[in-house]
């Protein structure tokens, strides 16, 4: 009965929060079948809950606009900011994310209606996945970026083009005008989520030099999800990382460093050690640069066995070095 109850209230906080829903978005949202939900809008309407359904398109279930408290004194700013507070990851790990969804959708039945769009805009538009320490890593040297990342957020909340200016690979300095679709945080930083010339494109906030936001608004795509887009590039980038697999024999000296010295996921395997001392390993990396630039630091102490094309350009790397130094000697 306790957990029946705990759904009742659920239930009633979502179309508070939501306005209108349809049964299937309300199962969906408890976890429970449709057949669940319309036993339970029969058993509020009993107790004396104003709940009304419409058919048709657009139709759902709701409750009568004079059913609901308010929460005075808090800005659509301040709610805004408090529904970016969840870092459900790291939360689930605690066994707490439901405790927190559950006061999340009580803050947002409770809001102004004034407030509630844009608190529920921030919840689904920046994401704070799993952030450790300070999010930006920033300083007192960081208001220009700061200040560039205020303008981002705005614009992500009024839905509005983005004027944008940035740094990228090889310090090349870039301006566009992108539609903002989500802020994220991944390994430690913020990364703006846009659409620039009908490609999505991912921006480290640290690349980025200013920020206008633009009169124009734009239609948000509606099948957009942050979460699921952020996981699926979590994953291709993991790909991408093990796409090209290296065989190698290291000094075993080498071994207590190698984490250190190569970015963790690297090391696939080792075998046992060689007549001579040496460890067999699988080495897998981005690409042939990435293998060759970090194997060419290792020295010696790492003979890379195959694939050829990357043992004869390491070969051809030391042999340029080699040269160049023998010259000006």
């Amino acid at each position: 009965m306790h957990m029946r109850a705990d759904r009742l209230l659920a239930l009633i906080e979502l179309l508070q929060a939501r306005g209108t829903l349809t049964a299937a978005d309300l199962a969906a949202e408890l976890e429970v079948s449709l057949r669940t939900i319309y036993r339970d809008l029969t058993a509020l309407s009993a107790a004396g809950v104003p709940v009304v359904t419409s058919r048709g398109p657009g139709g759902g279930v709701a409750l009568i606009d004079e059913y609901r408290t308010t929460l005075t004194g808090l800005t659509a700013s301040e709610a805004a900011a408090l529904f970016m507070t969840g870092v459900p990851g790291l939360l689930g790990e605690l066994g707490v994310s439901g405790e927190l969804q559950a006061a999340l959708r009580k803050l947002a039945a409770a809001l102004p209606a004034a407030s509630r769009p844009r608190a529920l805009l921030s919840s689904e538009r920046i994401l704070i996945h799993e952030a450790l320490g300070q999010p930006d890593g920033g300083g007192a040297g960081d208001t220009g970026r700061r200040a560039s990342l205020a303008e981002v957020r705005r614009a992500l909340l009024e839905t509005r083009r983005l004027r944008l200016v940035w740094r990228s690979f090889f310090a090349v300095e870039v301006a566009a005008e992108v539609e903002p679709l989500g802020l994220a945080v991944g390994e430690g930083a913020w990364h703006l989520v846009c659409a620039m010339d009908g490609r999505r494109r991912v921006i480290p906030a640290a690349w980025i030099l200013g920020a206008e936001v633009l009169e124009q608004e734009f239609d948000y795509p509606q099948d957009f999800d942050l979460a699921a887009f952020w996981q699926e590039r979590g994953a291709e980038l993991a790909r991408r990382a093990r796409a090209y697999s290296v065989a190698v024999l290291l000094d075993p000296a080498l071994q207590p460093r190698l984490a250190a010295a190569i970015h963790p996921g690297v090391v696939a395997s080792l075998g046992s050690p060689l007549p001579d001392g040496r460890l067999p390993a699988q080495l897998d990396f981005e690409d042939l640069v990435a293998a060759r630039s970090a194997l060419l630091g290792f020295g010696s102490a790492a003979e890379v066995l195959s694939p050829l094309a990357l043992r004869r350009s390491i070969a051809d790397f030391a042999a340029q070095v080699v040269k160049k130094y023998a010259e000006e000697g």
